[in-house]
């Protein structure tokens, strides 16, 4: 009692092939008179849809050491590899819920009726041949290997301005190789294609806006032509967008926002640190881990000589001690190649801190590549002519090396 016969399983399995249920089912129930261990079932089950993958990969690899190699050989021949795999697949996926279930019995036989139910999307009923690269005699294998794809010859091109044909995709290219379809149609039964928004963007002149000279940052964004959606991909246009650096910003006065550019050439000093320009600089000083993630949440309220005050926002001070004001002092000497002494109160910031500076910088930075790729006239011309769209949520910065 408690044993697994072979078999069983190899009946239950012989019912999967050929989608028989009645079949399956009659085998659990002979199966249950012997009171077996439903996982020793599915287990067994599993072991052999494992040599069964292996015969079909290396016919020649199938281990004999059960005397039933030419068992395992022939329910390779009968069954495809991908209801090999699906089949494993769900077992071992059963085999985990199987304690979850309120009858061994009952939830092995779920197991089975799944793998029954389910079948890979356009996996064919090939007819049986012989299982490549074996030395084995067999009935049949699991693959029939498919014939080559039917393609249609590329149409001619008269001269260099004209817009290329293009062939339509015959039922032959899009069916599955078993299927048998009507001869494609021949070159001149096909009709040239309109003109698209692609094709007259290639004719278009592109007028690129006047920029500075100095590094800019280059935004793309898809722009998606609503007639063209059969025809052809989403577009990515890349527009020149002026560095943030080129923009001039006035001081609000308010104290809410701080210094938005600061010349990355300069060199990094203590006289260039001020309360204004703290947040600015702070990816300069190459902060990281728990230090960084501390400074990036403090404010400079005062910055007397070489003595540094900071406040630390209280609700993001949760991993702050007393010793993390020392290791910040180190690393600010370091960076800034002075003696410094560096105070940390937590308190509420009311001013702007480097976190919330690097957030205000990229939502300004959007809004501002936002309103560049509106205005251009190439992407206009998508927009007005051929009621194309932008996807700005696809707007990234994009340093050019």
């Amino acid at each position: 009692l408690g044993t697994i016969d072979q078999h069983f399983v190899v009946d239950i399995l012989q019912g999967l092939i050929t989608l028989d249920g009645a079949r399956i089912l009659s085998s659990v129930e002979q199966l249950s008179q012997f009171a077996p261990d439903y996982v020793s079932a599915l287990e067994e089950l599993l072991t052999i849809l494992h040599r069964i993958a292996i015969a079909q990969a290396v016919p020649d690899a199938v281990d004999n050491s059960f005397g039933d190699a030419s068992v395992i050989i022939d329910l390779a021949s009968q069954i495809t590899s991908e209801d090999v795999q699906l089949f494993y697949q769900m077992g071992l996926m059963g085999r985990r819920d199987l304690p979850l279930a309120p009858d061994p019995r009952g939830g092995f036989e779920m197991v089975l009726l799944r793998m029954l139910a389910f079948k890979p999307a356009g996996v064919p009923d090939v007819p049986p041949v012989q299982l490549a690269n074996s030395s084995m005699p067999v009935q049949g294998s699991a693959v029939e290997s498919a014939p080559a794809p039917v393609t249609s010859p590329a149409p001619a091109v008269s001269t260099a301005s004209e817009v290329p044909q293009t062939v339509k995709k015959s039922e032959a290219d899009s069916a599955p190789p078993w299927v048998v379809t009507e001869e494609p149609k021949t070159i001149n039964e096909v009709k040239k294609p309109t003109r698209s928004a692609i094709d007259l963007m290639s004719d278009s002149v592109l007028v690129e806006p006047v920029i500075p000279q100095e590094p800019t940052i280059t935004e793309s964004v898809i722009a998606t032509s609503q007639s063209d959606l059969t025809s052809h991909s989403p577009v990515i246009v890349e527009v020149v967008v002026p560095p943030l650096s080129s923009i001039p910003t006035a001081s609000t006065g308010d104290g809410t926002h701080t210094v938005d550019v600061l010349d990355e050439t300069l060199p990094l000093t203590l006289d260039l640190l001020t309360v204004e320009t703290w947040p600015a600089l702070y990816a300069r000083f190459g902060f990281g881990g728990v230090v960084g993630n501390i400074a990036a949440h403090c404010i400079l309220v005062e910055r007397n000589g070489d003595a540094l005050s900071f406040m630390l926002d209280k609700n993001n001070a949760s991993l702050y001690n007393d010793g993390y004001a020392d290791r910040m002092q180190q690393h600010l000497s370091v960076a800034l190649n002075a003696p410094l002494t560096v105070s940390i109160i937590v308190s509420e910031v009311a001013t702007e801190t480097p976190a919330m500076y690097k957030i205000r910088s990229k939502s300004d930075e959007k809004q501002r590549a936002t309103r560049v790729l509106q205005n251009d006239s190439n992407i206009r011309l998508l927009v007005e002519n051929f009621g194309a769209t932008l996807d700005l949520e696809s707007v990234t910065a994009v340093i050019p090396q």
